[in-house]
């Protein structure tokens, strides 16, 4: 049986669904979040790419990351992003990381959450990776919303990694989308939410 491309288990991709559904599905998807980030077990697989930045070393820096000028045209920003207040890059808690581009987020036609799929990034990571969809999915009063789902399981310290995650990805998808307008969008959505938080 055919299957079209944005209705796969009864949901729309959320590159595909208006912003008030991907608002709709903040405390789902916070939900979902909270059930897998557990402590990962020992020897669990370490991703290089979805891990933690403070294995990144002095190669990574908490000052910015540079506009590509696809970015500067259309947003008219500066050259980097303000360094989040209280990024100190220290060691986080391992848990199991999900591969968090929102694209891999189905939504229901009332905007609950229908399924997440491809988890070809699972493993040992830091949860501020996945974090980052607050910035690419929701506008503010949706982002705040999924931020406070979490109450105490998140703090302070991983809610600025995953700001800094959110340019790292924003910035990609802009960057390496030209043939994927609908990852291009997210990228730009997103560079547009960090932009309105960067003052």
């Amino acid at each position: 049986m055919a299957v079209e491309r944005d209705s796969l288990v009864g949901g729309t991709l959320r590159g595909a669904a208006p912003q008030e559904l991907r608002n709709a599905a903040a405390e789902d998807l916070a939900a979902f979040l909270v059930a897998i980030h557990v402590p990962a077990a020992p020897g669990a697989p370490v991703n290089p790419v979805r891990g933690c930045l403070w294995q990144r070393g002095p190669a990574w820096s908490w000052s910015g990351s540079t506009i590509p000028a696809a970015i500067r045209r259309r947003h008219g920003c500066g050259r980097s992003f303000p360094r989040p207040a209280g990024a100190a890059v220290g060691r986080p808690r391992a848990v199991a990381a999900w591969r968090s581009p929102p694209a891999n987020v189905l939504l229901r036609p009332d905007g609950r959450l229908a399924a997440v799929v491809d988890f070809g990034d699972l493993g040992a990571g830091d949860p501020a990776v996945d974090l980052a969809v607050a910035w690419l999915m929701f506008d503010g009063g949706a982002r705040r919303r999924f931020m406070a789902a979490f109450g105490g399981a998140v703090d302070a310290a991983t809610w600025a990694r995953s700001r800094g995650w959110a340019v790292v990805l924003a910035t990609a998808m802009v960057s390496f989308s030209d043939d994927n307008p609908r990852m291009a969008g997210i990228g730009h959505f997103g560079v547009e939410q960090l932009l309105s938080e960067a003052l």
